[in-house]
């Protein structure tokens, strides 16, 4: 008999699976195809759905199982900060390997789809001037506080995801 804890990381990992399952459909298929149309038509509730929708909705569902984690103890709570320094590491790292698989050749070399996000604005590793101190870096970081702190309260009643994409598409 599994524990609770285990039921959870059990949900934890088939959710990642259908995220995955969902990306490689959209890759194969495109992200405006819909089982409700392909050869393999289906009747479902949520047939006409696209793959990008299908692919949001996997992903919701993951956020889900992620913050029942939090709730239970399993995976420590993440402050907004964390994550959008975590998303800013990512987002490099991901640069930097697709910069490198671009040279390879195994990746074409167009146009980004990465748009300009609000953590392109300051760097999470600073590179300080002659006095030691990076005054975009500082004046970026302030203004992003300034933004959190006037739109926290706004937390408690919204999702924050909405309110940081609301944030990244002004900015």
């Amino acid at each position: 008999m599994m524990t609770i804890r285990q039921y959870y990381l059990n949900k934890l990992a088939e959710e990642c699976n259908e995220v995955g399952q969902r990306a490689a459909k959209q890759m194969q298929f495109g992200p405006l195809e819909s089982q409700a149309k392909g050869p393999g038509a289906t009747k479902t509730g949520d047939a006409e759905l696209n793959n990008k929708e299908r692919l949001r909705k996997e992903v919701n569902d993951l956020l889900a199982v992620l913050d029942v984690l939090m709730d239970i103890g399993e995976l420590p709570e993440i402050s907004p900060w964390e994550l959008l320094e975590a998303k800013n590491e990512k987002r490099h790292k991901m640069a930097k390997y697709l910069d490198y698989a671009q040279r390879l050749g195994n990746v074409e070399n167009a146009n980004r789809p990465i748009g300009l996000k609000i953590h392109d604005h300051f760097s999470i590793e600073p590179e300080p001037d002659a006095t030691g101190i990076n005054e975009k870096f500082l004046l970026n970081a302030s203004i992003v506080a300034a933004v959190v702190g006037i739109l926290s309260p706004l937390l408690l009643f919204v999702n924050p995801q909405k309110v940081l994409d609301s944030i990244q598409r002004i900015w």
